[in-house]
């Protein structure tokens, strides 16, 4: 279970479609990967062939990858007792480093490239040699560009070990593409490649994994019949992916969070909208940017569809006072846009999240006091964070530390978050913000988890630096359902 309390007790336990993500989506992500390419088998003068292999021609980063040589005559017939030697890139290690064929003409070693941040889908090159006969091959490298830190529940971070993540911990060698978006739900996380595939990873109750079942999974796993995706977002136990410019999506179907066609296992179409390039999930309600326009469906107590009523729906409707927007982002029961440089809020605002100075819910979008030329926004459960000439503004839910500046009160309009410069990305998950500068990554707010990433538990009401992260480029997605965090590197 997620550790986020309502945000009406005092103390509580407790992605975000950047424009520079846009532009991924429309380069790197349409660039197929090279799965593997094997060299021909070299042929001794004793007619003898020499071949190497791996399971799918994969290799991991780093740690034992087994590869098998295998030698044959001329005629094809495996030939035993020959001895076999192997060679790799520099620093590559093979235990043993040479080995005798078996009566199915087979030597194996344990290869290690012991590079843990070589990039997914690369290539590496073998070589085995037997009496005279030699072979390359060449073997994809299966590896993982990023981190995840905080809670764990349910294995949703993909790291190789289990519990929770007080450190940046890079997630488990899984990947045969580099890994470009991440988000965290309640109790699963999903991960989206270069090649345009979606993974997923955790908890499973609901088929929010996509894998056509209802199992849980501690290792990550392909969601089942999605390919092209340029765009991702996960809820509680709900996920949404875009592709072709339309909504797909699985899990949990309560509130019509997924329409009116119930909960899934493994990802379908919803709606007839065009021309999507961003999809948001809050606690209860979806959100996808098409065109400029923002659409909302699901449930609708606080006015979070921004339609003017408190009227659910599974069919998705106009955000009323939304224009131009080239940014979407969900907190827990509202959601926010970004159009021209200004910042427009509705839905919950018992404790400012709307940003224009009242407490009110707004059922329609409302400009966010006093910000101006804004380039990226953010969003924890109940807290707005902007990013203005480098500098990082908080609104909203203040009782954990998550705006940032030193108080643990609310703040009905943006107030500067403390010590910040020079931040290119921002994000929030559960009551946690996160902000991206060239030294790394700063963290504030609730850390019951360890979500901070600075190796305690001890909530942080200023940003603190996340050890190891000065190779990070992007920051996961939103996470206003969890208190996890990913960093992509």
């Amino acid at each position: 279970m997620s550790d986020l309390i309502s945000p009406m007790t005092k103390t509580p336990d407790t992605v975000h479609g950047m424009p520079r993500r846009t532009a991924l989506a429309a380069g790197l992500w349409s660039v197929p990967v090279i799965v593997a390419v094997t060299a021909t088998p070299a042929h001794a003068t004793s007619g003898d062939t020499v071949s190497l292999r791996s399971a799918g021609m994969r290799v991991l980063a780093a740690g034992a990858s087994r590869v098998t040589a295998t030698v044959v005559n001329g005629a094809g017939a495996p030939v035993a007792g020959r001895s076999v030697s192997f060679t790799g890139p520099s620093g590559t290690t093979f235990s043993p480093a040479s080995a005798v064929t078996d009566g199915a003409g087979e030597a194996s070693t344990d290869l290690d490239l012991a590079t843990p941040w070589a990039i997914p889908g690369t290539q590496t090159t073998a070589t085995a040699v037997s009496t005279g006969a030699s072979s390359s091959a060449s073997f994809t490298v299966q590896g993982a560009n990023a981190y995840g830190v905080g809670l764990n529940a349910s294995s949703m971070l993909g790291t190789p070990s289990s519990g929770n993540q007080r450190t940046a911990t890079q997630l488990s060698l899984a990947f045969v593409s580099p890994v470009v978006q991440l988000a965290a739900g309640g109790t699963f996380s999903l991960a989206l490649l270069q090649d345009g595939t979606v993974w997923a990873v955790g908890s499973n109750s609901a088929g929010q994994l996509g894998d056509g079942t209802t199992t849980t999974r501690t290792a990550w796993t392909q969601v089942v019949g999605l390919s092209g995706v340029t765009a991702i977002s996960a809820g509680y136990s709900t996920a949404l992916a875009v592709v072709g410019g339309q909504v797909w999506g699985w899990g949990s179907g309560a509130n019509e969070i997924l329409g009116t066609g119930g909960s899934r296992t493994a990802p379908a179409q919803l709606f007839s909208l065009t021309g999507v390039t961003q999809v948001a999930l809050g606690n209860r309600s979806g959100y996808a940017l098409a065109g400029g326009d923002v659409w909302a469906w699901g449930a609708n107590t606080y006015g979070q569809l921004g339609d003017g009523t408190t009227t659910s729906t599974g069919a998705p409707v106009q955000v009323v006072g939304v224009a131009n927007a080239t940014q979407l982002v969900a907190g827990y029961d509202g959601a926010y846009a970004l159009s021209g440089g200004s910042v427009s809020a509705w839905g919950r605002g018992d404790r400012g999240q709307i940003g224009n100075g009242s407490s009110a819910n707004s059922l329609t979008a409302a400009a966010v006091s006093t910000l101006s030329n804004v380039s990226q926004i953010a969003a924890s459960s109940w807290t707005g964070y902007a990013i203005v000439s480098g500098s990082v503004w908080a609104w909203g839910y203040g009782g954990v530390g998550s705006l940032g500046n030193g108080s643990t009160s609310d703040a009905l309009q943006p107030v500067a978050v403390t010590g910040l410069s020079g931040v290119t990305d921002i994000s929030g998950g559960g009551s946690t913000g996160y902000a991206l500068s060239a030294s790394g990554v700063s963290a504030w707010g609730y850390n019951q988890s360890g979500q901070v990433g600075d190796g305690t538990t001890t909530t942080r009401s200023t940003p603190v630096a996340v050890s190891g992260t000065a190779s990070i480029k992007s920051l996961g997605m939103n996470s206003p359902t969890n208190s996890a965090m990913f960093f992509v590197r």
